[in-house]
């Protein structure tokens, strides 16, 4: 395995399966997340500071055939605000960076918090351990029907894809947390 595809393929088989590996983004990202915790960027670290930390939530999508789990865990919740914050810390930001075409993890969050209003990230930018700069990305929740047609429509493309790359039974092997219903 000596391309990135081949490295790609396995790391999704292997979250298909459950197996979860750190990278060194993953770690710098949960160094950043003890960091905010810890008062270290004060502009987020008070921000967060009176918010709910770490909140596992979980819903299902229904299909004509299956019931999808959707779950995750928030990085902080402002429940009294009706806000989700969520902290990156990455090499380089650019406008578009957190958008629809790049991500759906806001999609899925608010889909899994109905009171929710707001998803915001706090994005922290520079190479290595250095920050360069700060930014927030403050997110609308769209209407109640976009949101359902948009994750709906993730999934689909998620089935078409482990479908193309055969690995649809797998997953269903695996996922169990996904319902079949016939």
């Amino acid at each position: 395995m000596n391309t990135h595809s081949d490295k790609s393929r396995k790391n999704l088989e292997n979250s298909i399966k459950g197996i979860y590996t750190d990278s060194p983004y993953f770690a710098r990202g949960n160094k950043f997340e003890r960091e905010v915790s810890g008062g270290s960027h004060k502009e987020f670290s008070d921000l967060l500071d009176p918010c709910e930390k770490q909140v596992w939530c979980q819903t299902y999508l229904d299909t004509v055939k299956l019931s999808f789990r959707i779950a995750g865990k928030l990085d902080a919740y402002d429940r009294k605000n009706q806000i989700i914050y969520d902290t990156k810390r990455v090499d380089s930001y650019y406008i578009g960076k957190y958008s629809e075409d790049n991500t759906i993890q806001h999609l899925l969050y608010f889909y899994m918090n109905e009171d929710a209003r707001e998803f915001v990230y706090l994005i922290a930018y520079g190479k290595g351990d250095k920050v360069d700069g700060y930014e927030r990305l403050v997110i609308k929740r769209p209407s109640d029907d976009d949101l359902k047609h948009k994750v709906l429509g993730t999934i689909v493309d998620f089935i078409n894809y482990l479908k193309y790359k055969g690995l649809w039974a797998d997953y269903l092997k695996a996922q169990k947390y996904t319902k079949k219903k016939y």
